[in-house]
Order: C-alpha cells, then structure tokens, then sequence
C-alpha cells in the first residue's frame, strides 16, 4: 500500500508521534505533520516526529488557518 497520511496541525498535544508511529506500522508509507506556525514551545514535539522514519513535517512560520494558500 502507498498511501500517504497528511496530518495538519496547530498546537498538538504530547500524543502526536505516538498517532504517527501507530499509523506508519498500520501499514501506511509515510506521515506528513504540517505544523501551522505552532511556536517555539512545541518544538519537542516536532523534534520527536522528525525522528521517526517515514515521518516529514512540514513547517509554516506563521499560524494561517485552513483558508490560508
């Protein structure tokens, strides 16, 4: 199976890398985080997907929403 899971994200909880962990060895290729300009204090929970093989986050400096191009 080659299918991506796109998860965006603002603020996430401690729980995070444990989703995307659960999702990859359900079968799944990757995991995509998008981070909607969370800030610095959650840096570690980014740090921790980061580590994770077959886990990419993207990053956005600025919290735009869902409506945001």
């Amino acid at each position: 199976m080659n299918i991506p899971v796109l998860i965006p994200v603002y603020r996430p909880g401690a729980g995070l890398p444990v989703l995307a962990r659960t999702l990859l060895h359900s079968g799944f290729d990757d995991v995509i985080v998008v981070d909607d300009g969370s800030g610095p204090a959650y840096t570690g929970v980014f740090d921790k997907l980061r580590a994770i093989p077959g886990c990419h986050v993207l990053t956005r400096a600025a919290n735009c929403g869902k409506a945001a191009r």
